[in-house]
């Protein structure tokens, strides 16, 4: 996949489409086999994101141990966990 990122921005080509993915702050970005990977930095503290192909929040969470989980219509659930080592995705 070709892919680019900037301090604002991932851009990115799936089926023929861009598409770009607007957010402040990024570190890194990456592409994995089902999704894209994004460090950001948000008010000092480091978030993490998975964003599906099309642009779609999957999954974030931070250094203070907040997860936001999001479903198929985009709306998000929250948790706050003590100690987040690893998330796995396994695809929709």
């Amino acid at each position: 996949m070709n892919m680019e990122y900037s301090e604002n921005e991932v851009k990115w080509i799936y089926n023929n489409t861009e598409y770009k993915y607007e957010v402040s702050e990024i570190e890194f970005a990456s592409d994995m086999s089902q999704c894209l990977y994004i460090e950001m930095i948000q008010d000092g503290i480091y978030e993490y994101k998975l964003v599906d192909f099309e642009g779609k929040d999957i999954c974030s969470y931070n250094e203070n141990s907040r997860l936001k989980i999001y479903d198929m219509d985009g709306c998000s659930h929250e948790s706050n966990l003590e100690d987040i080592n690893d998330i796995l995705f396994f695809g929709r």
